[in-house]
């Protein structure tokens, strides 16, 4: 290794005294052996990593993507039932169940049996998407006035809204503040 850069430096050594300094970029590439143009083909060569073998996406389907169901939330017996779909943020959520989203639409349940009140609160929920309402205040009764005693449809209410065709169309739900019926009415969040 005599004459400065050694193998690594080029090709014929340089002697620094000799004065013969070549003019031009090329005249040094061209006295040089070692070294090549560099070519896309070259570089991609030098950076390939080991092949792995692809997998195949499945195609994609023409049908609406699943959503997921609501998710319910039981803190104890007795209390409502608070559900909402995984997309909901917690501000949000927690805006709907402070009621600060204000309901722009009400659906009155009352006096209606079971099959009647999902009827109706289904055909009113489509209703107010087609308006495009985002939130509705569903009045089911806390049951004073049911022959039973016990709030059937205020206990029905949060089934129907986790089954389709409902799931599909409620973002989430809660039980209405004091101020908008209590434990006698539901908001409902819609997409």
């Amino acid at each position: 290794m005599t004459g400065g850069r050694g193998k690594r430096g080029g090709g014929r050594p340089r002697d620094p005294n000799s004065g013969d300094e070549p003019e031009s970029f090329a005249d040094w590439v061209e006295g040089r052996d070692d070294v090549k143009p560099i070519t896309r083909r070259s570089v991609s060569t030098a950076k390939a990593r080991p092949s792995t073998p692809r997998l195949r996406s499945k195609p994609k389907s023409k049908s609406k993507p699943a959503t997921a169901p609501p998710h319910f939330h039981r803190p104890l017996e007795g209390e409502p039932l608070l559900g909402h779909h995984s997309s909901v943020r917690k501000r949000e959520l927690g805006r709907l169940r402070a009621g600060s989203i204000r309901p722009e639409g009400s659906i009155d349940l009352h006096g209606r049996d079971r099959s009647s009140a999902r009827e109706h609160l289904t055909a009113r929920v489509a209703a107010a998407r087609h308006q495009r309402l985002r939130c509705v205040l569903v009045i089911h009764g806390r049951g004073h006035h049911s022959e039973s005693g016990e709030a059937v449809l205020r206990r029905a209410v949060p089934g129907w809204l986790d089954a389709p065709p409902l799931r599909d169309d409620v973002l989430a739900f809660a039980p209405a503040q004091p101020a908008d019926g209590g434990a006698g009415a539901t908001y409902l969040l819609l997409r």
